[in-house]
């Protein structure tokens, strides 16, 4: 049995990973089972040094039938399960370790932020949904509420973290495996023991940082609240009474939470130095001697009120009167803008108005806060400030519809102005269904107003006419066509490849779209005689007559061909669906075919008698 190990493993804590060194891992060329092989190569390399006295054998050395004894592999196989076994005694040894995983993979700062927000500490991995809005965690089932930590529950937090510390101090710095291999955990437990006094001296840190910053504050505000209301005030001093009311106020405000903020940080301090954090010196001498400069400083505010109290009458009198002064002229400017401001759809220059009337609400919105704060500090109804809110919340909305009408316009505006044979006019009504989309998702404040109606409106009769006109881009309609258009129209209008979409529109015949779609379908009809006109004197120009002479006399008959009558049936069909579809432009050239197919055929039959 061995006294001391044979071999050394170390662990060492690598974030994110726990690792050995050497490795364990099977296909690492450096692990502790590629060390153990090169130790038997080692011991089998050692039979090299050994001469052969046999000068005719084929190997010089016993090394050969060293590696081919059975009894010497069978030890080298059980070596090899040995150190395997090891191994996974190693990697069990290691989960003492894996279970304080969090302390390494989590983010301090972000559990820092959890705890003060919801007052507990939360895993990862349980953290499901998060609603920014409402401020509320999801936690499995459970739903978190903002609720910041109270001194207990930051107890709680330090304690559990101190116990981590000392479950970590307690942990074995050796484990002996199997009596040859010795697992060295010392690197791991310096740095897990590390990284969990920096969990605990996250709180600690928070706790003296935000005991500090409370106590600068207190003593800034007790400092600057003294100096304000020791200032002697004149009677028409308004700007230095104003003052004065300010820091009277801030101390009739923070009345009732001074005192429990002061027991809050001696509570705080108290539980810092039960973990052995020491305090400077001056954070004491700021706890004892604030509360009783703060009990000072409320008598101070009491006598000063009672000073000021003729003079906070006599303003509280001019302060109401301002009050109704200023919703006058609200009330004034109100009506000034339901006048100049652009809700009409054919305003000039709305950005020009806006731009005027969003001065005065300036203006006014500058006096209304004045008196706002000053009708807080003296306790006095605080002026109506209503019509003034409807104002900018209508300019608002009138500076985004006419966002939208000046972008209607311009974009039209570089398709009207262009040849309207060369448009692409079925994106130009997407365009104009993109618009109307954008219109409806307007505020319905503004679906009353006359410009947001017009704009509708010239997006509906662009829609409706480039229904019409996409129609009047078919191939089928001809100059005639245009004409007849123009006599029905009662409109002179000649249409040629840089006639703009513009001038077009300006026929207005949507308004005539009965009389668009009858023109449109006789062109279409046209086209179609147009093209079996077109194939009939295609196939007839090719067709050659054979002649056979007669029997009894040098007359030539007409040859009688079989498929010569069947194209003659085929024609007569077409014919008959041309007299059908017949337009006046095309009725003589229709009648040029219009012979008789049956006396064709008897005159065949007749020929063929007289040649049989």
């Amino acid at each position: 049995m061995c006294t001391q190990p044979f071999l050394e493993l170390t662990l060492e804590l690598e974030p994110p990973l726990l690792v050995f060194k050497p490795s364990l891992e099977p296909d690492d060329k450096s692990s502790l089972m590629a060390l153990v092989d090169g130790l038997i190569c080692d011991v089998f390399s050692i039979s090299t040094l050994i001469p052969r006295l046999d000068k005719n054998c084929e190997h010089c050395h016993y090394q050969v039938e060293m590696e081919e004894q059975a009894d010497l592999i069978e030890m080298c196989e059980d070596l090899r399960q040995r150190v395997h076994s090891a191994a996974e005694e190693a990697l069990q040894a290691r989960l003492v370790y894996q279970k304080y995983t969090y302390l390494w993979t989590d983010d301090r700062k972000e559990v820092l932020r959890q705890f003060l927000h919801y007052g507990c500490v939360i895993a990862a991995d349980e953290v499901h949904r998060l609603a920014s809005i409402s401020g509320t965690l999801m936690v499995g089932d459970e739903t978190l509420t903002e609720r910041p930590p109270t001194i207990g529950r930051f107890r709680e937090q330090v304690d559990s973290y101190e116990r981590v510390c000392n479950e970590v101090l307690n942990l074995e710095t050796e484990t002996r495996i199997h009596g040859w291999l010795r697992l060295d955990t010392r690197l791991a437990k310096a740095s897990l023991l590390n990284i969990a006094f920096q969990w605990s001296f996250m709180l600690k840190e928070y706790l003296l940082n935000h005991v500090s910053s409370s106590l600068n504050d207190l003593e800034v505000f007790i400092d600057s609240t003294e100096l304000g209301i020791s200032q002697h005030t004149e009677p028409d001093d308004l700007e230095g009474l104003l003052k004065v009311m300010g820091h009277l106020r801030s101390v009739r405000e923070r009345k009732i939470s001074m005192d429990d903020v002061f027991q809050s940080l001696k509570d705080t301090l108290e539980m810092l130095q039960t973990y052995g954090q020491e305090m400077l010196q001056a954070i004491h001498q700021q706890l004892e001697v604030l509360p009783g400069r703060w009990v000072e400083v409320q008598h101070q505010a009491g006598l000063m009120r009672q000073h000021l109290a003729p003079l906070q009458a006599e303003q509280v009198a001019i302060l109401r009167k301002k009050c109704n002064s200023c919703e006058m002229q609200q009330l004034h400017f109100r009506q000034r803008f339901q006048q100049k401001a652009p809700f009409r759809y054919d305003c000039v220059e709305p950005y020009n108005w806006l731009d005027l009337l969003n001065q005065e609400m300036v203006s006014l919105e500058e006096t209304l806060k004045t008196l706002i704060e000053s009708s807080v500090l003296f306790e006095v109804g605080m002026p109506d400030g209503q019509n003034l809110e409807l104002c900018r919340y209508e300019a608002c909305l009138l500076k985004d519809l006419w966002d939208i009408i000046n972008m209607v316009r311009s974009s039209l505006a570089a398709w009207f102005s262009s040849p309207w044979k060369k448009q692409d006019l079925e994106a130009l009504e997407n365009m104009c269904r993109h618009f109307a989309n954008e219109l409806r998702n307007l505020d319905k404040e503004t679906r009353a107003w006359d410009a947001f109606l017009g704009l509708q409106q010239e997006i509906k009769t662009t829609l409706a006419a480039l229904s019409v006109l996409s129609e009047l881009q078919s191939p089928a309609i001809r100059d005639h066509h245009w004409l007849q258009l123009t006599q029905a129209t009662g409109t002179p209008f000649s249409v040629n490849q840089d006639t703009t979409l513009e001038a077009l529109l300006g026929l207005r015949l949507h308004e005539r779209e009965d009389l668009v779609w009858t023109i449109v379908d006789r062109a279409g009809k046209e086209m179609a005689i147009e093209k079996v006109l077109h194939d009939l004197e295609i196939t007839w120009g090719a067709i050659t007559f054979q002649f056979d002479q007669h029997s009894h006399s040098d007359v030539p008959l007409l040859h009688y061909d079989e498929e010569l009558i069947e194209t003659l049936e085929d024609n007569q069909l077409g014919r008959r669906i041309m007299h059908i579809m017949m337009c006046a432009i095309h009725r003589n050239n229709v009648k040029l075919w219009d012979p008789s197919a049956n006396t064709r055929r008897l005159w065949m039959l007749r020929m063929q008698r007289c040649l049989s």
